[in-house]
Protein backbone atom coordinates (compact mmCIF):
# COMPACT_ATOMS: atom_id res chain seq x y z
CA UNK A 1 0.00 0.00 0.00
CA UNK A 2 1.22 3.52 -0.81
CA UNK A 3 2.50 5.36 2.33
CA UNK A 4 0.18 8.07 3.59
CA UNK A 5 -2.97 6.50 2.17
CA UNK A 6 -5.42 5.29 4.81
CA UNK A 7 -6.93 1.86 4.27
CA UNK A 8 -10.22 1.46 6.16
CA UNK A 9 -9.98 -2.34 5.81
CA UNK A 10 -6.58 -2.50 7.55
CA UNK A 11 -8.20 -3.03 10.99
CA UNK A 12 -9.34 -5.72 13.39
CA UNK A 13 -12.19 -5.49 15.87
CA UNK A 14 -11.55 -6.05 19.58
CA UNK A 15 -13.79 -8.99 20.71
CA UNK A 16 -14.31 -7.34 24.13
CA UNK A 17 -14.84 -3.62 23.52
CA UNK A 18 -15.68 -3.84 19.78
CA UNK A 19 -13.16 -1.08 19.06
CA UNK A 20 -11.62 -1.11 15.59
CA UNK A 21 -7.84 -1.07 15.78
CA UNK A 22 -5.53 -0.27 12.87
CA UNK A 23 -3.04 -3.01 12.18
CA UNK A 24 0.60 -2.34 11.42
CA UNK A 25 3.62 -4.60 11.29
CA UNK A 26 4.84 -3.05 14.55
CA UNK A 27 1.50 -3.83 16.23
CA UNK A 28 1.67 -7.40 14.89
CA UNK A 29 5.11 -7.83 16.47
CA UNK A 30 3.85 -6.35 19.76
CA UNK A 31 0.84 -8.70 19.84
CA UNK A 32 3.05 -11.72 19.12
CA UNK A 33 5.52 -10.64 21.83
CA UNK A 34 2.74 -10.06 24.38
CA UNK A 35 1.12 -13.45 23.65
CA UNK A 36 4.47 -15.23 24.00
CA UNK A 37 5.12 -13.46 27.30
CA UNK A 38 1.65 -14.40 28.60
CA UNK A 39 2.05 -18.05 27.59
CA UNK A 40 5.55 -18.24 29.06
CA UNK A 41 4.24 -16.68 32.29
CA UNK A 42 1.40 -19.18 32.42
CA UNK A 43 3.80 -22.08 31.84
CA UNK A 44 6.05 -20.78 34.64
CA UNK A 45 3.00 -20.43 36.91
CA UNK A 46 1.96 -23.99 36.05
CA UNK A 47 5.43 -25.29 36.85
CA UNK A 48 5.43 -23.41 40.16
CA UNK A 49 1.99 -24.88 41.01
CA UNK A 50 3.22 -28.40 40.25
CA UNK A 51 6.30 -27.80 42.39
CA UNK A 52 4.02 -26.55 45.19
CA UNK A 53 1.86 -29.68 44.85
CA UNK A 54 4.90 -31.96 45.04
CA UNK A 55 6.15 -30.08 48.10
CA UNK A 56 2.72 -30.34 49.75
CA UNK A 57 2.52 -34.09 49.09
CA UNK A 58 6.01 -34.51 50.53
CA UNK A 59 4.93 -32.62 53.66
CA UNK A 60 1.78 -34.73 53.97
CA UNK A 61 3.81 -37.89 53.60
CA UNK A 62 6.26 -36.68 56.25
CA UNK A 63 3.36 -35.86 58.59
CA UNK A 64 1.86 -39.32 58.05
CA UNK A 65 5.20 -41.00 58.63
CA UNK A 66 5.65 -38.91 61.77
CA UNK A 67 2.21 -39.92 63.06
CA UNK A 68 2.93 -43.57 62.34
CA UNK A 69 6.32 -43.22 64.05
CA UNK A 70 4.69 -41.68 67.11
CA UNK A 71 2.16 -44.52 67.30
CA UNK A 72 4.89 -47.11 66.85
CA UNK A 73 6.90 -45.45 69.59
CA UNK A 74 3.95 -45.70 71.99
CA UNK A 75 3.62 -49.38 71.18
CA UNK A 76 7.32 -49.94 71.76
CA UNK A 77 7.12 -48.15 75.13
CA UNK A 78 4.98 -50.95 76.52
CA UNK A 79 1.45 -49.61 76.23
CA UNK A 80 -1.04 -52.19 77.46
CA UNK A 81 -2.72 -54.52 75.03
CA UNK A 82 -6.03 -52.68 75.18
CA UNK A 83 -4.31 -49.39 74.65
CA UNK A 84 -2.36 -50.94 71.79
CA UNK A 85 -5.61 -51.90 70.10
CA UNK A 86 -6.97 -48.38 70.57
CA UNK A 87 -3.73 -46.87 69.33
CA UNK A 88 -3.73 -49.18 66.33
CA UNK A 89 -7.28 -48.17 65.54
CA UNK A 90 -6.38 -44.54 66.04
CA UNK A 91 -3.31 -44.94 63.87
CA UNK A 92 -5.37 -46.59 61.14
CA UNK A 93 -8.01 -43.86 61.44
CA UNK A 94 -5.36 -41.12 61.28
CA UNK A 95 -3.71 -42.81 58.31
CA UNK A 96 -7.02 -43.27 56.55
CA UNK A 97 -8.05 -39.69 57.26
CA UNK A 98 -4.71 -38.34 56.08
CA UNK A 99 -4.85 -40.53 52.98
CA UNK A 100 -8.40 -39.45 52.24
CA UNK A 101 -7.54 -35.78 52.68
CA UNK A 102 -4.45 -36.14 50.53
CA UNK A 103 -6.45 -37.90 47.82
CA UNK A 104 -9.17 -35.20 47.99
CA UNK A 105 -6.60 -32.41 47.83
CA UNK A 106 -4.84 -34.09 44.94
CA UNK A 107 -8.13 -34.62 43.08
CA UNK A 108 -9.08 -30.96 43.59
CA UNK A 109 -5.69 -29.77 42.40
CA UNK A 110 -5.86 -32.08 39.38
CA UNK A 111 -9.33 -30.75 38.57
CA UNK A 112 -8.05 -27.17 38.87
CA UNK A 113 -5.02 -28.06 36.74
CA UNK A 114 -7.26 -29.65 34.12
CA UNK A 115 -9.42 -26.54 33.97
CA UNK A 116 -6.31 -24.35 33.75
CA UNK A 117 -4.85 -26.49 30.98
CA UNK A 118 -8.14 -26.27 29.09
CA UNK A 119 -8.10 -22.49 29.53
CA UNK A 120 -4.49 -22.27 28.36
CA UNK A 121 -5.23 -24.44 25.33
CA UNK A 122 -8.14 -22.14 24.46
CA UNK A 123 -5.95 -19.05 24.76
CA UNK A 124 -3.21 -20.69 22.70
CA UNK A 125 -5.72 -21.62 20.02
CA UNK A 126 -7.10 -18.09 20.03
CA UNK A 127 -3.60 -16.59 19.81
CA UNK A 128 -2.76 -18.87 16.89
CA UNK A 129 -5.97 -17.83 15.13
CA UNK A 130 -5.16 -14.17 15.81
CA UNK A 131 -1.66 -14.64 14.39
CA UNK A 132 -3.12 -16.45 11.37
CA UNK A 133 -5.60 -13.61 10.80
CA UNK A 134 -2.85 -11.01 11.10
CA UNK A 135 -0.60 -12.85 8.64
CA UNK A 136 -3.53 -13.28 6.25
CA UNK A 137 -4.30 -9.56 6.52
CA UNK A 138 -0.63 -8.73 5.92
CA UNK A 139 -0.61 -10.89 2.77
CA UNK A 140 -3.80 -9.16 1.61
CA UNK A 141 -2.22 -5.75 2.16
CA UNK A 142 0.88 -6.80 0.21
CA UNK A 143 -1.32 -8.02 -2.64
CA UNK A 144 -3.28 -4.76 -2.61
CA UNK A 145 -0.02 -2.80 -2.64
CA UNK A 146 1.30 -4.80 -5.60
CA UNK A 147 -2.02 -4.36 -7.41
CA UNK A 148 -1.99 -0.61 -6.75
CA UNK A 149 1.57 -0.26 -8.03
CA UNK A 150 0.64 -2.23 -11.16
CA UNK A 151 -2.41 -0.04 -11.76
CA UNK A 152 -0.32 3.11 -11.28
CA UNK A 153 2.26 1.83 -13.76
CA UNK A 154 -0.47 1.03 -16.27
CA UNK A 155 -2.09 4.44 -15.77
CA UNK A 156 1.23 6.22 -16.23
CA UNK A 157 1.90 4.27 -19.43
CA UNK A 158 -1.58 4.99 -20.76
CA UNK A 159 -1.27 8.71 -20.03
CA UNK A 160 2.26 8.81 -21.47
CA UNK A 161 1.06 7.09 -24.64
CA UNK A 162 -1.88 9.48 -24.87
CA UNK A 163 0.44 12.48 -24.48
CA UNK A 164 2.78 11.08 -27.12
CA UNK A 165 -0.10 10.50 -29.54
CA UNK A 166 -1.51 13.99 -28.89
CA UNK A 167 1.93 15.56 -29.40
CA UNK A 168 2.41 13.67 -32.67
CA UNK A 169 -1.04 14.68 -33.86
CA UNK A 170 -0.37 18.30 -32.96
CA UNK A 171 2.96 18.19 -34.81
CA UNK A 172 1.28 16.59 -37.84
CA UNK A 173 -1.49 19.17 -37.77
CA UNK A 174 1.02 22.00 -37.54
CA UNK A 175 3.00 20.51 -40.41
CA UNK A 176 -0.13 20.20 -42.53
CA UNK A 177 -1.14 23.73 -41.65
CA UNK A 178 2.29 25.02 -42.53
CA UNK A 179 2.23 23.16 -45.85
CA UNK A 180 -1.21 24.54 -46.55
CA UNK A 181 -0.04 28.07 -45.77
CA UNK A 182 3.01 27.58 -48.00
CA UNK A 183 0.83 26.30 -50.81
CA UNK A 184 -1.53 29.24 -50.41
CA UNK A 185 1.42 31.67 -50.41
CA UNK A 186 2.84 30.02 -53.55
CA UNK A 187 -0.54 30.20 -55.22
CA UNK A 188 -0.83 33.89 -54.32
CA UNK A 189 2.67 34.54 -55.73
CA UNK A 190 1.79 32.69 -58.92
CA UNK A 191 -1.35 34.79 -59.28
CA UNK A 192 0.69 37.95 -58.76
CA UNK A 193 3.21 36.80 -61.37
CA UNK A 194 0.41 36.03 -63.81
CA UNK A 195 -1.14 39.46 -63.15
CA UNK A 196 2.20 41.15 -63.79
CA UNK A 197 2.67 39.18 -66.99
CA UNK A 198 -0.77 40.20 -68.23
CA UNK A 199 -0.14 43.82 -67.33
CA UNK A 200 3.21 43.71 -69.14
CA UNK A 201 1.64 42.16 -72.22
CA UNK A 202 -1.20 44.68 -72.17
CA UNK A 203 1.31 47.53 -71.81
CA UNK A 204 3.43 46.18 -74.64
CA UNK A 205 0.40 45.83 -76.91
CA UNK A 206 -0.75 49.33 -76.07
CA UNK A 207 2.70 50.77 -76.79
CA UNK A 208 2.81 49.03 -80.11
CA UNK A 209 -0.64 50.34 -80.98
CA UNK A 210 0.34 53.89 -80.14
CA UNK A 211 3.52 53.54 -82.23
CA UNK A 212 1.61 52.35 -85.21
CA UNK A 213 -0.93 55.13 -84.80
CA UNK A 214 1.86 57.76 -84.72
CA UNK A 215 3.17 56.69 -88.09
Amino acid sequence: MTPGVNNPTNTIQCPKCQTKIEITKAMTAQVESRIREELEGEVDAKKAALDKEAKKLTQQKAALEKAESEVDQKVKDGVREGVEAGVAAQRAAIAAQARKKAEADLAEERRADSERITELEGKLKQSKQTELDLRKRERTLEEEKASLELNVARRVKEETDAIRVAAKKQADDEHLLKNKETQEQNAALRRQVEDLKRKLEQGSQQAQGEALAGR
